[in-house]
């Protein structure tokens, strides 16, 4: 026998309690039919599914319940709901709209664990700390769905533990930077590199060529012509291709000796 919560617990996980005249009738069949394993239960596929597989696949029920997969996906009202959050939210600062998605994060997490509003989930403690399961990530995952437009993934609450973390995944997907701020980033990161690094890296000649290459009447021999030392001798031709191929992303690091072309 199980206890009213516990029957409350195990509904919640897709698992619904089984009239006893049912279950013995079920489990005589299954007897009789001489089956090594067999499980007799009334199952909410669902509602079981998403949650057993929310951290790992599980080919077993995909073949059980092929039609139950959950995708998260947002529905019409959710669109509706995303447009009147995007609204209030497009002309405020950058920090205020932070401040309101971790506000979201916070409301909707206490919601799916029941709590009183005097009772708030802290922006730094984690999901799992805080009593964060498989099934409850689900429910989490499904109302910011709903509330913001996306599709989020099921492990969301696992690989961005704490409301804070989560928040800032919102607000890049919903406000992505737009390129002029991520050019400004590399530029930035491009001046505290030390001259001296370019030159030992042997960087220096290909990424002055790669400048000179969009100037009008500029050849890529300019940067050698000019003093500036060419590729290291010890480097092979594939070598200076690869590096010539780089984004500028990967040319800072490999400048920085986080890499290696």
């Amino acid at each position: 026998m199980v206890s009213a919560e516990g029957a409350g617990e195990l509904e919640r996980h897709g698992l619904r309690l089984m009239d006893p005249g049912r279950a013995l009738a079920g489990l005589e069949r299954a007897l009789g039919a001489g089956e090594g394993v067999v499980v007799v239960a009334d199952v909410d596929w669902e509602r079981f599914v998403p949650a057993f597989t929310s951290r790992r696949p599980s080919p077993l029920l995909t073949g059980l319940a092929p039609a139950a997969e959950d995708t998260g996906a947002p529905e019409a009202s959710a669109q509706d709901a995303a447009a009147r959050l995007l609204a209030r939210l497009a002309g405020k600062p950058e920090s205020e709209r932070r401040r309101a998605l971790r506000e979201l994060v916070r409301e909707l997490a206490a919601r799916v664990l029941h709590r009183s509003s005097d009772r708030p989930v802290d922006n730094d403690r984690s999901f799992q700390e805080v009593g964060f399961d498989s099934l409850t990530a689900v429910e989490l995952r499904n109302l910011l769905n709903a509330e913001t437009g996306l599709r989020l993934p099921s492990t969301l609450v696992f690989d961005h533990p704490t409301p804070r973390h989560l928040a800032e995944l919102l607000h890049t997907e919903l406000f992505p930077e737009p390129e002029a701020a991520h050019e400004e980033q590399l530029r930035q990161k491009l001046d505290r590199i030390p001259f001296a690094r370019w030159k030992d890296s042997g960087l220096l000649a290909a990424v002055l060529s790669l400048a000179e290459e969009g100037e009008p009447g500029r050849s890529g021999q300019a940067a050698t012509a000019q003093g500036a030392p060419g590729p290291r001798q010890d480097s092979a031709p594939e070598d200076d291709e690869a590096i010539h191929a780089m984004e500028i992303d990967d040319l800072v690091e490999l400048a920085m000796g986080d890499g290696a072309p």
